[in-house]
């Protein structure tokens, strides 16, 4: 039976998909996408700066599912019920939709995300390409076109992908996040810290962004700031496993 990771699950920066022991980070994509599909009654809170209020909107409008053939809604409902029952058989329910609504972007990604997991990334980034192309600003694709292409070997075209999330939408802190990651891949250190920093003034509350700077800091063998990181971590929840890990890695 296939794990299922909590929210909060932190995954080494792109490893091998091949690997079924070690967790990737399209499945932490993929639990993002499933969060936004269930939370698509979601209302947007009040803000006060006006851009904010504007970018909440849009989340809202982006957590929808977007399916417009009855049939085709049917069997992507099939098919969600059976991604961590059967892969296989989910994957032939998306198909068999997408005969109905070979358009839809929820369809496209969610195929795309199976397929990712199962490691067939060049028939995953063909759908998520084609989401892209049906909605160019259409999050939960961009977001798994980049950790497809940074898996890929095609780090220019991640990067490309994440700067252009944040262009449309400058308050998505997964974009900033595996942004960084993905410079840290590349040993673009300073890069990676200053992405993840702006991550981290979106959302200071997240321990994300604490961990991942103390994982690059230990990468460059500044343990002092490590421990100092991952100790944030740990002050905006505490308990956060991973930070406790790199804690005694030190």
């Amino acid at each position: 039976m296939m794990k299922k990771f909590s929210k909060n699950t932190v995954i080494p920066p792109y490893p091998p998909f091949t690997n079924p022991s070690i967790p990737t980070l399209l499945f932490t994509i993929l639990l993002i996408a499933n969060a936004l599909f269930l939370s698509s009654c979601a209302t947007a809170k009040k803000a006060e700066i006006k851009p904010a209020v504007i970018a909440e909107k849009k989340d809202l409008e982006e957590k929808k599912v977007r399916i417009a053939h009855p049939d085709a809604y049917y069997h992507f409902i099939l098919g969600y019920k059976l991604e961590f029952e059967d892969v296989n058989a989910a994957i032939r329910e998306y198909k068999t939709a997408l005969e109905f609504d070979k358009d839809s972007p929820t369809l496209l990604t969610r195929l795309s995300a199976l397929l990712a997991r199962k490691g067939q990334l060049e028939e995953a980034s063909a759908y998520a390409e084609r989401a892209v192309q049906v909605d160019p600003e259409y999050f939960p694709a961009l977001l798994l076109l980049g950790e497809i292409y940074a898996n890929t070997e095609k780090a220019d075209k991640g990067i490309a992908i994440f700067k252009k999330i944040i262009e449309i939408n400058p308050y998505k802190i997964e974009a900033y996040l595996n942004l960084g990651l993905l410079y840290g891949s590349l040993k673009r250190y300073d890069e990676a810290e200053e992405i993840i920093n702006k991550g981290i003034s979106i959302n200071p509350s997240s321990p994300l962004g604490y961990y991942y700077i103390g994982r690059i800091a230990f990468d460059r063998k500044k343990m002092g700031k490590a421990i100092s990181y991952y100790k944030k971590a740990l002050k905006v929840e505490p308990a956060f496993k991973p930070a406790y890990i790199g804690l005694m890695h030190i």
